[in-house]
């Protein structure tokens, strides 16, 4: 095709243009095209004459070359949605395009668009509007007209940008940018300490709080009244190391203070019925026998001492 135009002695506009006529005269544009062989671009050319931007680009920069004029696809994007609310153009993956460029002597790479000749609505209205008209033109409600719909996609796009912006995108730049507009020149230590201190006086505050949480957290009865028999024989001389069993205690304090071990053993099996067998009963003996019992056991030396806790 271009080499018969180019043995007529046409220049390259010619030869564009006498293919673009040709286009415009015989081929269709669809988005279902019909499948090709081996030797796609000659079944399209002759064959087939049904495709969309690509068939055309890529056809026509074939025969143009074909006709010795230097030439080439260009992909990109044609078009967009421009959203007021926002101020920015939304481009989709269905605005991509595909066109071609020539090289004329004295004017370098001149854009022309094969597609344009064939369907220009697909190149004035996009391929939204081209896939609407022909994958809904058997549907009795065009979803891609309703007015509702279409500023329900933008809001929902819009929501999308912005959190693009605010959230996905606030990188370490645009945060050091952003504190420069806030609190103007910082240096990069005044900065990180005034990050640094609300981080520590927070951290000390959890602390504080769990200490003193801790503190006020209220024990069981039983194991309260049996810390009160331990802190009173700790003054009697016989201190409960740490980690130490009730019952290996008590016998610690019948072999160093022979008198207390009744009073040792006594206390310590009421506490573990009542820590451990919930025994009501035994939780009243435990507290009785913290009112008189271990006064009256011990010796007059350590009888002041024990009482007075």
């Amino acid at each position: 095709m271009g080499g018969e135009l180019a043995s007529q002695g046409l220049g390259a506009e010619e030869i564009s243009t006498q293919l673009l006529a040709r286009y415009n005269r015989e081929f269709t544009y669809t988005l279902r095209p019909p499948a090709l062989g081996v030797d796609s671009v000659d079944e399209f050319l002759f064959g087939s004459k049904q495709g969309f931007c690509e068939h055309f680009a890529g056809s026509y920069v074939f025969a143009m070359r074909a006709a010795g004029v230097p030439a080439r696809v260009v992909a990109g994007y044609q078009g967009g949605e421009w959203v007021r609310g926002e101020q920015y153009l939304l481009v989709r993956e269905y605005d991509a395009h595909a066109w071609a460029e020539i090289w004329l002597d004295g004017r370098g790479w001149q854009r022309v668009d094969p597609t344009a000749a064939v369907a220009p609505e697909r190149v004035r209205d996009g391929l939204e509007s081209a896939a609407g008209e022909e994958f809904m033109q058997d549907s009795l409600l065009p979803l891609h007209r309703i007015d509702v719909l279409v500023k329900l996609r933008l809001q929902w796009d819009m929501i999308n940008y912005r959190w693009y912006q605010t959230v996905v995108s606030f990188d370490s730049e645009r945060q050091r940018d952003t504190l420069q507009r806030l609190l103007g020149d910082v240096s990069p230590l005044r900065m990180a300490l005034l990050f640094a201190l609300p981080t520590v006086l927070a951290l000390l505050g959890v602390l504080a709080w769990i200490w003193y949480s801790g503190r006020r957290r209220k024990l069981p009865p039983a194991e309260r009244l049996y810390r009160k028999f331990c802190r009173r024989m700790a003054r009697a001389g016989v201190k409960r190391d740490a980690g130490e069993t009730p019952q290996d205690y008590a016998e610690r304090i019948a072999a160093q203070k022979p008198r207390l071990a009744t009073l040792a053993q006594r206390v310590t099996d009421a506490f573990e019925r009542a820590a451990y067998a919930g025994e009501s009963a035994a939780l009243s003996e435990l507290r009785q026998l913290l009112r008189w019992r271990l006064a009256s056991a011990v010796s007059p030396a350590h009888k002041r001492e024990l009482v007075g806790s």
